[in-house]
Order: C-alpha cells, then structure tokens, then sequence
C-alpha cells in the first residue's frame, strides 16, 4: 500500500515519482542523510557493491553538529580506524559500538554513536526503515533500481519530519516575523527545503483517506492483507483492520500537525493559520467518513 506513489502520479500537475534507478562508477557516494519525508526505502544492487552506513533514528543527536542544525557530511572521514574494502558474494552486516567514530569540536557526539555496517553485494537487496539516516558509497561501478514509499504505517513520523523541517524554516526567518506575508514565506522555503509544504501534505492524507475510505478500500488494502498471509475471510478482516489503522494514522497525523509548537515564535502558530484550517478541515472530513 504505498501512498507516495498513488498520490503523486495521481496528479496532473506534476511528472513525478518515487522510483528510479542509480549508476555510479567507484568510489561516487552519497553523503549522509535520510529519506524523502522520512519514507521507506529499498535498493536492490543490479550491479556491483556497496558500502552502507545505518543509523538508527535515536541516534540523529550524535550525527548533529555543535549548534544541534546539521548532520555530519560523512561518517567516514570521522572513523577511529578505517574500513577495510569487502568484496563478499553475499552481503554482510556489521554493528558498530559507540566509540568507532571520532568526535572533534565540530561534531561532539559523534562518538556517542552505534550503527551499522553493511556490505550490499550484487543480486541483493536492502530495506531502509522510515527515519534511518544513513550514507552509501559505490565501492566498485554499481547499477541499483531504488523505490521510496509510504503508507499509514509511517504518516505520523512524516508529520514529524515536516514540523522540524518548518522549525528549521522558521528559526531562519523569525526577524520577518512582523511581515504581513510571513506565513506564505514560511511555507514557499519549507517547500523548496523539504519538497513538500503543509497544504500538499495535508492533501497527500486527504487523497489517501478517501480511497482507503471508498469501498472498504477495494484492492489496495485486500493487497496489503494478502502480503501480509491472509485470505478469504482472513484476507477480509485483515483490510478492515487495515481501514482502521489507517484512518487512525491519518489522526494522529493531524493532532501531530495541531499540536506543533513553535518554539521560535511563540506567538506564531507553527504550522500557520491556513495550515490549522486544513488540519481542521480534514478531521472534520475524517469524522464525517467514519
């Protein structure tokens, strides 16, 4: 049940998607980061190796730098000892205790971090959970098909995300706070950063919501049932089950989105007076359909 995918190439506004593929020669990488709204991901190695570091999202406070904004370019160059080159036929996985990283002035708490080490071989595949931050290098030319995606599962941790990435916004340009189109600043740079602003996610859990809603949600949660091994009247109950999580998701999205604080400014809503209309409009809506 991937609600990215659905909502973005329902739309005629915009060419987009969430699939694509990556080649790189060796040694090309990918500093350190986490995915797109915080979604799921997987990547599967058509061609070659590659050296993946994990970090759980507990460990993000470590990765920041000393004024708690930005996260670490790359892991590796703050290694105790380096990494010795892996050219496995399957792929392996390696825990790192706190203490393999060094830190300096910069980066504090580096040191503080536990995370992983993981050699993708060619044929394999890896699955990236929502809010693991993470760097990958091509250790040899590397060819790799990648999907990013989400669902109910993580709606609230996509919330989440988009208020920290509006505080961010709004630390930046508190001094327009007395602006009379401070609110649509605020919103046009949590777009340009994040790629989303609050109006296109509150869409996103409204175009979900109603197809989850419509029919008992016909194909797309009977799918998601029969992955998950159940059929008949099993496959049944497990799509109402479904149906119900996910409207409780898209809820719990909104109180997230509500309940938001704005530390910066205090006397400013963080997600703004047309995000809080949404929000209300929304759960009007979801109240309605149940």
């Amino acid at each position: 049940d991937d609600w990215m995918d659905a909502f973005w190439r329902s739309r005629a506004d915009v060419e987009d998607d969430f699939r694509f593929v990556y080649a790189g020669p060796a040694g090309t990488f990918t500093p350190m980061h986490s995915d797109v709204y915080d979604s799921y991901s997987w990547s599967c190695n058509v061609r070659g190796i590659k050296r993946w570091l994990l970090f759980p999202p507990d460990q993000r406070t470590f990765l920041l730098d000393a004024a708690g904004r930005n996260l670490v370019y790359s892991a590796v160059e703050h290694l105790a000892d380096p990494l010795e080159r892996q050219d496995f036929a399957r792929s392996q996985v390696h825990p790192c205790e706190p203490g393999t990283l060094v830190s300096t002035d910069e980066f504090p708490q580096l040191s503080k971090a536990h995370f992983f080490v993981v050699w993708q071989a060619e044929g394999d595949c890896i699955f990236v959970p929502s809010g693991w931050i993470h760097e990958v290098l091509n250790v040899v030319d590397a060819i790799s098909v990648n999907h990013n995606w989400a669902n109910a599962a993580n709606a609230v941790r996509m919330a989440q995300r988009l208020c920290s990435d509006l505080v961010q916004v709004h630390r930046e340009i508190a001094h327009l706070a007395d602006d009379s189109s401070y609110e649509a600043i605020a919103q046009d740079l949590l777009k340009a950063h994040a790629g989303i602003d609050v109006a296109e996610f509150l869409a996103y859990l409204e175009f979900n919501m109603c197809h989850i809603l419509q029919a008992g949600a016909g194909d797309r949660t009977h799918e998601a049932a029969t992955v998950l091994g159940e059929s008949g009247r099993g496959a049944e109950k497990a799509s109402k089950r479904w149906v119900e999580y996910s409207v409780k998701a898209v809820g719990a999205a909104l109180d997230c989105l509500s309940n938001a604080t704005n530390d910066i400014l205090p006397d400013h809503s963080l997600i703004g007076e047309a995000g809080q209309e949404g929000v209300d409009r929304l759960r009007r809506k979801l109240t309605q359909r149940r």
